[in-house]
């Protein structure tokens, strides 16, 4: 089978070293990084697992959920583990596949249809072909494809970087340019016209007409677009994003948070909303992060209880 970009990743059931695993429940509405070796003991592969555990804070601060896969038995999946946290200083820390029908392999056209057989007697050499990455976006479609030759590495900054690329674009109408990093300027999509870019991206470059730049929109200057209309949404919209952006970011979204509660409070003439904390569970945030609200806007004077503003009727709109 072969697989193209923006098809939807084919579902099945698999043996992982987490049990079975069905992949679309298993994913739910997450960013996935599914990433394949084509034997288990292998020099290149060992690195590659290591690097990702060690990365696996920076795959969980997006949102991303890593799936390995191997075309050997779980059981020895677990004992390479041990020698990857003996070389490397970590051991995998997210499932493995164990693909011994070589079922998942031929379905993601890492192998031909026809392959037949099982892993028992086969060499990395016949399973060369099994070095993907797919990256699948929350709507279960392929959104990348990498394949890599057995004699080179992967990159798993530059898949990361990939990642914030794609997650940036799927919040904003904009493109990244050649050796885009985070926090540079990127490029405003074509099917935003002039007049709508100057509201977006105030100050924005025209190099070309078909080649506008702007600075890299941040997660709080989106939700602070919708906060015009509806500051409760600003509130918990900032508190769910600020989890997977970094720690300058963090702090904006909290401080605009603070800045959506003034705003219920004395220019909507909304009164208190009490919540406890087991009821900001409920709505979407943490308990921590309704106790540091508490501590921005009372200075921890106030009843333990009281959130002002806040109101859980917003949660399932983010």
């Amino acid at each position: 089978m072969t697989l193209s970009i923006n098809d939807i990743a084919p579902d099945f059931t698999a043996a992982s070293t987490e049990g079975p695993l069905h992949f679309h429940k298993w994913a739910g509405d997450n960013w996935v990084l599914f990433f394949s070796h084509p034997k288990d003991f292998t020099p290149v592969c060992t690195t590659e697992l290591g690097a990702v555990a060690r990365l696996k804070p920076e795959f969980d601060k997006r949102g991303i959920k890593v799936l390995g896969l191997s075309v050997d038995p779980v059981g020895n999946h677990e004992k390479w583990g041990v020698d990857i946290a003996e070389t490397q200083g970590t051991a995998p820390n997210f499932p493995m596949i164990g693909d011994t029908d070589l079922k998942v392999s031929k379905l993601y056209g890492m192998l031909p249809a026809d392959t037949e057989g099982t892993s028992e007697g086969r060499t990395p050499a016949n399973n060369a072909t099994v070095r993907n990455v797919f990256i699948i976006g929350p709507d279960k479609r392929i959104k990348t494809i990498l394949v890599y030759p057995m004699s080179v590495g992967r990159n798993f900054q530059e898949i990361l970087r990939i990642i914030d690329s794609m997650q940036l674009a799927a919040r904003h109408p904009i493109a990244t340019p050649s050796d885009w990093k985070q926090g540079e300027d990127v490029i405003i999509s074509g099917s935003v016209n002039d007049d709508e870019a100057a509201k977006r991206f105030p100050g924005y470059k025209t190099h070309k007409p078909y080649l506008r730049t702007t600075t890299q929109p941040t997660y709080a200057a989106r939700i602070d677009e919708k906060a015009r209309s509806d500051p409760g949404f600003l509130l918990l919209s900032l508190l769910r994003f600020s989890r997977r952006s970094d720690a300058i970011e963090r702090v904006a979204a909290h401080h605009l948070a603070v800045r959506a509660i003034f705003l219920r409070l004395h220019h909507q003439d909304i009164g208190p909303v009490d919540i406890m904390d087991g009821d900001a569970g409920d709505a979407g945030i943490g308990v921590d992060q309704a106790k540091l609200l508490r501590a921005f806007f009372f200075g921890g004077t106030k009843p333990a209880q009281a959130v002002v503003g806040l109101s859980v009727q917003y949660a399932g709109r983010i």
